[in-house]
């Protein structure tokens, strides 16, 4: 199968137009259905964007260009087998980069593809060729976040033998994104709001996705008679809470490790939920 037809058989799988997976990635939906038919090839930043977009790995495609020569090393990409735990250094495209700084420092709505520009030192043509509007920069920010957390959620859910287990790697999961990946998830989480409602709800259920993994260990050891609370939804729920928490206030910087972090924070939920050992 061509690189065209299987771009074609996995946005349509997805149930997403042309349009629609065109203002995610910030290309045309003319650029993708010439993509699609062969006419054109895309850059590999350009794939590794639509691949995020589908909540398929950076590396599913790879045509061999970089459209991007001021792009730095690749994206990390994390697949069955990868170490969830380790953390590289994040790598962004510098146009998503200058995004998540200016998003950091004014917030969405303060901020103007101007800024982005500027911050990248680009001309503002030269993002609106990458990234078709501000809204496109921030689905960007959000499917970078989610899709690795997700990622890498899933990768720690497997390594558990049984419930406790399988909740105490959650936990840690979670605490280590939001320590080691603070500065996406707490856009992840602060311009949830700012997102159009067909991206809010497609990013809403990646996250929802994550907390549902802890909400299920939690009802398999409540079935065994293995927790304390007698409220054990409303437990998940401030189990997660005080996680998604640690990207407000943690600093890489500061005298307590993520590890540590993660540690302390799996002794914290498991108090909360009244984990009682085997």
């Amino acid at each position: 199968m061509s690189l065209g037809s299987e771009l074609r058989a996995a946005r349509t799988s997805a149930g997403i137009s042309l349009a629609a997976l065109g203002e995610r990635v910030g290309v045309s939906a003319a650029s993708l259905s010439r993509w699609e038919n062969g006419r054109a090839t895309p850059g590999n930043d350009a794939l590794a964007r639509v691949a995020g977009a589908l909540g398929l790995p950076d590396s599913t495609w790879h045509a061999g260009v970089d459209e991007s020569p001021s792009r730095g090393p690749g994206r990390p990409c994390l697949v069955p087998g990868s170490d969830w735990r380790n953390f590289e250094p994040l790598q962004l495209d510098p146009v998503l980069a200058a995004a998540l700084r200016m998003f950091l420092a004014r917030g969405y709505h303060g901020t103007t593809v101007r800024d982005v520009a500027k911050e990248a030192s680009m001309s503002v043509p030269n993002v609106y060729h990458y990234y078709a509007s501000k809204q496109a920069l921030l689905v960007g920010v959000m499917d970078r976040t989610m899709v690795e957390f997700r990622t890498r959620c899933e990768l720690a859910h497997q390594e558990g033998r049984d419930a406790t287990e399988r909740f105490e790697l959650l936990v840690e999961c979670f605490a280590l994104f939001h320590s080691y990946r603070r500065e996406l998830a707490f856009i992840g989480a602060s311009e949830m709001r700012s997102l159009e409602p067909v991206e809010r709800e497609r990013i809403a259920a990646i996250r929802s996705d994550c907390q549902r993994m802890i909400d299920v260990e939690l009802e398999a050891l409540d079935r065994d008679g293995r927790l304390r609370t007698k409220h054990r939804d409303d437990a998940g729920r401030a189990v997660v809470t005080m996680l998604v928490g640690i990207a407000n206030w943690y600093d890489l910087d500061g005298r307590q490790s993520p590890d540590d972090i993660a540690r302390r924070y799996v002794e914290f939920a498991s108090e909360l939920v009244g984990l009682v050992a085997s």
